[in-house]
């Protein structure tokens, strides 16, 4: 249900009712989770065309991009679970993601908590997110600055290579074998 309380806080912020086309997206995923499934992906491709941002350098358009991803995400694991779980860590995520009707820094907040928690990150990772949160909110009036488009991708390239080499050096990459045939059972 945080993906519902997303998009609810999301609609309210941004004062628009295209948010709130992702209640009725859960609603058929609850019915069936194939045209769940569909519905996301149009809702997705609908939601990305409504959300414009001219540069990556100013502070609103940044966050507000970031929580209308954080906002998608949260559905599409609401989406994907298909029913309701009734557990207290993600009913206090989801009044700290409601907080995001006011503030979508508290929607991004709400949304790293519960991925971090979800997906049962390492400390550092965790750390290394709750600084980059800390780091936009201490620092958003010098963050708007001048830049071209050639430079706003370099930033985000380099944003980018910087989240691969901390993947590689963070997480433990093993072998796995995709299939595993033995000399006998060899095609062909």
């Amino acid at each position: 249900m945080i993906g519902i309380a997303a998009s609810l806080a999301l609609a309210v912020y941004l004062r628009s009712y295209v948010p709130l086309i992702g209640v009725a997206v859960w609603l058929l995923s609850r019915r069936n989770r194939d045209l769940g499934l569909l519905a996301y992906s149009v809702y997705a491709l609908y939601i990305a065309n409504f959300l414009r941002v001219d540069t990556i350098y100013l502070y609103i358009p940044l966050v507000e991009a970031l929580a209308v991803a954080s906002s998608a995400l949260l559905l599409l694991e609401d989406v994907l679970r298909g029913g309701t779980r009734r557990d207290r860590v993600e009913f206090v995520l989801s009044v700290l993601v409601l907080g995001g009707a006011v503030s979508p820094e508290l929607l991004v907040a709400g949304a790293v908590l519960y991925l971090a928690l979800k997906l049962r990150l390492d400390y550092v990772s965790v750390i290394v997110s709750t600084a980059l949160l800390v780091f936009l909110l201490l620092f958003q009036e010098s963050l708007d600055i001048n830049g071209g488009a050639s430079l706003q991708v370099g930033v985000v390239s380099a944003f980018g290579v910087f989240l691969l080499l901390y993947s590689l050096t963070r997480i433990n990459i093993k072998k796995v074998k995709m299939f595993n045939l033995d000399s006998k059972q060899r095609i062909g």
